[in-house]
């Protein structure tokens, strides 16, 4: 499991960028308290259901 928040910039926004390759959105990995990660910032599912049913905090 991967969080991931992709948006705008606020200047691509400010400017009406089209979002393409070459000019392509902003992203932030989040963590997740207690969900250890892979190399690839993957977190088992397992380990995820557990975090999210004590309320896991994202960070």
């Amino acid at each position: 499991m991967k969080i991931e928040y992709v948006y705008q910039s606020t200047e691509q926004l400010r400017n009406a960028d089209a979002l393409t390759l070459q000019a392509p959105p902003q992203r932030v990995t989040l963590a997740l308290n207690g969900c250890p990660v892979d190399d690839q910032g993957f977190c088992p599912l397992e380990t995820f259901k557990k975090g999210d049913q004590r309320g896991g905090e994202i960070m």
